[in-house]
């Protein structure tokens, strides 16, 4: 085992899992991003956790080359984007009857098994997209092109950890400038940005089952 063959793939899964993170694009991160405006910022932070889990695993498959796995089978990409898709719109109708502003993000109280089922969430949503196996082994296709990284098991979970940690990273660096910036925000702005988000989501699931009819 290579000390410096897994360092270079974990550091690999986390710069691609940080910058792939940054567009809001996606049920999760518009779901994520939500709680936080709405002042929940430690349900945003569990649902990030479960998502960063399922992104890892599907990092490490790809990484393993089960890309040719879901391209045999069509079917799955196709049900995949109708899921998706339906639950962007869902989420979508569902910000816009959502009420904000309320409470400052760390005041929000937990409730009992709020953790456990926001992680569950989070995981769930990330699992049943297997369009991210196809994205990470455009990423594992580049990182081989450069021949640094020697392919094995062990470069695999490394690899699948730093895309985990690239992904909360991220949506750390995020929430803390929500958090910081929560008590300057107008009541309307916040709105706002709510159904700005809402009309996102909507139109973006609208558009994926449109892609998969």
């Amino acid at each position: 085992m290579d000390p410096l063959n897994l360092l270079i793939a974990a550091l690999g899964g986390f710069a691609s899992s940080f910058v792939g993170s940054i567009p809001v694009a996606g049920p999760l991160a518009v779901l994520a991003i939500a709680s936080a405006t709405r002042g929940e910022l430690a349900s945003a932070r569990h649902l990030v956790r479960g998502g960063a889990v399922g992104e890892g695993t599907y990092a490490v498959l790809a990484f393993l080359g089960l890309r040719a796995l879901v391209e045999a089978h069509p079917w799955i990409l196709g049900a995949s984007k109708l899921f998706t898709a339906a639950l962007l719109i869902a989420i979508g109708i569902a910000l816009l009857r959502t009420n904000v502003g309320a409470p400052r993000p760390q005041s929000a109280p937990a409730r009992p098994g709020a953790a456990k089922k926001s992680v569950l969430i989070g995981f769930t949503i990330t699992i049943c997209n297997p369009t991210l196996l196809v994205s990470w082994s455009a990423v594992v296709t580049a990182l081989y092109s450069f021949q640094v990284v020697r392919f094995s098991l062990p470069a695999a979970l490394a690899f699948g950890a730093g895309a985990i940690g690239g992904k909360i990273s991220w949506f750390h660096v995020l929430f803390r400038f929500i958090e910081q910036r929560y008590d300057r925000m107008e009541r309307d702005t916040l709105k706002s940005v709510m159904r700005t988000m809402a009309a996102c989501a909507t139109c973006l699931g609208l558009w994926l089952a449109w892609r998969a009819i």
